[in-house]
């Protein structure tokens, strides 16, 4: 399997920044589990960026905050 170069995964960073804060909106104004599903997509979109940089501190944010949002999405 080919790896992603490096500045398609700075391109996925700029979607995943994005979409996290359309995330933020959506759940103060629309709907929270539309939004957690988006802010979700958010994190696995900026994942691969944070692994292969070995932002070590970001990913473990990355994970407990997707643990939260799984937690919440099972309690609505």
């Amino acid at each position: 399997m080919k790896s992603l170069s490096d500045r398609s995964l700075l391109r996925a960073r700029y979607v995943g920044s994005g979409l996290l804060i359309l995330s933020h909106f959506v759940i103060l104004y629309l709907s929270v589990p539309v939004g957690v599903c988006i802010m979700l997509l958010s994190d696995f979109i900026w994942l691969p960026y944070a692994i292969r940089k070995k932002y070590w501190d970001i990913t473990a944010v990355i994970a407990l905050y997707s643990v939260i949002n799984i937690t919440r999405l099972l309690t609505l």
